[in-house]
């Protein structure tokens, strides 16, 4: 094992003989940033939530875009930048060996256009990005298979609006980290049950409020066990629509999460892993948001990957490493939205291609170099001539730097997971966005506090949220689903909704820890001696358990 310093942050990180072989067997150097800068690095290349008006660059029909405009980049609606009226073989350039390869690749970057949103098999979807089968959604990112749902990340959900990694639920309200549920609010970390409100850690549950740790049970509140008659009682004299009862609720029920045990790491099914919410994996170490994945470290937001490192938003693929956004390639190196593609190295947006190097927006095309064809031969030679270029001027085996982004950091998801001032930024010489604040109107419509006394006519009104002054409207199916549920209207525009939900997941980092359980009667005397890797900081209030305790404490 060696340890290595960190080249942008300057903490000390390992590498494992495993990760040697691995780093071997692809023929790249050992990483010279640590595994939080590299997955940094990669996430400031993509920007899922900030959408701009546009007009596509080839057809000039409205549309929306990932990209402002004052990128001046060109780009291209969906139709046109699939269809054969352009070529991205005709922006094709020669190698410099003069220059550094990273350069070279930001210019051709600028100039091949690119399409606004990603988007495959929908219906009635335009505002929302990175989503295939959906229809009727509104602002949702990075989605599969849903249906009337809006504002968050939901996978296999309908009729659900502010989540965060929810998954195969219907009719719920801000969830996070759950799956299986039905007509649940506030939730986090539960599992298989129904018609729970502001519950934690719950599995197999129905009727239940303020709880954490139950497992199989109902009418309960505040993990106390009522009949149905009086839990129906009691729920019926909540009105969360009523600031005071709304908040006296919230705070009984973040006073019973402290009192539960957490397990030091979210998962089941897994063989040798480590990090938080895993599942159905074996020998994955660092990672996080993971199912299905075999022999591959430092993971983020994964589903069915094997032998890759260092890779984010990624399904069905093997022997991958420092990719950003991808779902199904093999042997694919250092690329950024590429899909249905094989044997590409450092390339951007191209899909069902093999063979490529250093290539943008190409649409089954193989042996290219900077959108430059070649035959067979020559792109083999050229490649290895390269690579060892590259060798030289210490770009082999880094992924772009952050500062060749298209995007301002601020745009992009590297905000949400490593936060940081506008200054730091561009003390890094790194791109930031700016906000109009000058253009943001002042809310002058006073939202009625009863959702019932809430008209139709709210959808035309302007709101200002009451955190960053930034305007956000209140579109009717989401004036529908708030008084179905009995909720109020969020004073929250949709991205400050979004970042403290964020804030209530752990991070993507592992401390070493001890049990904190002190109870003789898990078998043992005193403190339990087993230790751990975990996402729960040290700093933290909560009570961490080792997997022995934790299942003594809730089963």
């Amino acid at each position: 094992m060696n340890t290595k310093q960190c080249k942008r942050c300057s903490k000390t990180y390992q590498i494992t003989d495993n990760d040697l072989e691995f780093y071997n067997k692809i023929e790249v150097p050992e990483p010279t940033h640590c595994p939080n800068c590299r997955l940094q690095r990669r996430l400031a290349f993509r920007n899922e939530r900030f959408l701009y008006q546009d007009k596509c660059d080839l057809c000039k029909k409205d549309i929306l875009s990932v990209y402002s405009e004052n990128k001046n980049i060109p780009v291209y609606c969906d139709k046109c930048w699939r269809s054969e009226k352009w070529n991205p073989l005709d922006f094709g350039q020669d190698i410099d060996f003069n220059r550094p390869f990273f350069e070279q690749l930001s210019e051709l970057q600028k100039k091949v256009p690119r399409f606004n949103l990603i988007k495959e098999n929908v219906d009635n979807c335009e505002y929302a990005n990175v989503i295939g089968d959906c229809r009727n959604c509104y602002l949702i990112f990075g989605s599969i298979e849903c249906e009337d749902c809006y504002f968050g990340d939901p996978y296999h959900c309908k009729s659900c609006v502010d989540s965060l990694a929810l998954r195969k639920s219907e009719m719920c309200y801000e969830c996070i980290s759950s799956e299986k549920l039905y007509h649940c609010l506030y939730c986090q970390d539960c599992f298989d049950s129904d018609d729970l409100m502001f519950c934690y850690d719950c599995r197999g549950c129905t009727d239940c409020i303020g709880c954490a740790g139950l497992r199989n049970q109902s009418y309960y509140i505040f993990n106390k066990k009522y009949s149905k008659e009086e839990y129906k009682k009691e729920k019926a004299r909540i009105n969360l629509c009523d600031p005071q009862s709304f908040n006296r609720i919230q705070k009984h029920f973040n006073n019973q999460k402290l009192k539960h045990a957490r397990k030091f790491m979210m998962g089941v099914n897994n063989e040798d892993v480590s990090g938080n919410y895993l599942n159905d994996s074996k020998h994955v170490y660092y990672s996080f948001n993971v199912e299905k994945a075999e022999n591959s470290r430092f993971l983020v937001q994964i589903y069915d990957i094997k032998e890759a490192y260092d890779v984010n938003h990624n399904e069905h693929s093997e022997v991958v490493y420092e990719i950003s956004g991808a779902y199904r390639t093999q042997r694919s190196f250092f690329n950024f939205w590429c899909w249905l593609s094989h044997d590409i190295y450092y390339s951007d947006t191209c899909i069902g291609s093999h063979e490529i190097f250093g290539s943008v927006s190409l649409n089954h095309n193989k042996y290219c170099i900077l959108n430059k064809q070649y035959s067979e031969n020559e792109y083999k030679e050229l490649k290895n001539k390269l690579i060892e270029h590259m060798k030289k001027t210490g770009e082999w085996g880094e992924f772009p730097p952050v500062k060749n982004s298209l995007f301002g950091y601020n745009e992009t998801v590297a905000q949400d997971f490593f936060p940081i001032k506008e200054e730091q930024v561009k003390q890094n010489k790194w791109k930031w966005q700016g906000k109009d604040k000058e253009n943001y109107e002042t809310q002058t419509y006073r939202v009625p506090q009863n959702i019932e006394k809430v008209p139709e006519k709210i959808s035309k009104e302007v709101l200002a949220c009451n955190d960053c002054s930034k305007n956000y409207r209140i579109i009717p199916q989401e004036l529908e689903f708030y008084k179905r549920q009995g909720i109020p209207i969020p004073k929250l525009c949709p991205h400050c909704r979004h970042t403290n939900r964020l804030k209530m997941r752990t991070p993507f980092a592992l401390w070493h820890r001890q049990c904190m359980c002190t109870q003789n009667s898990h078998n043992h005397q005193g403190r339990c001696l087993n230790e751990f890797e975990t996402s729960y900081s040290p700093d933290g209030k909560e009570l961490v358990y080792c997997g022995d305790c934790y299942n003594k404490e809730i089963y």
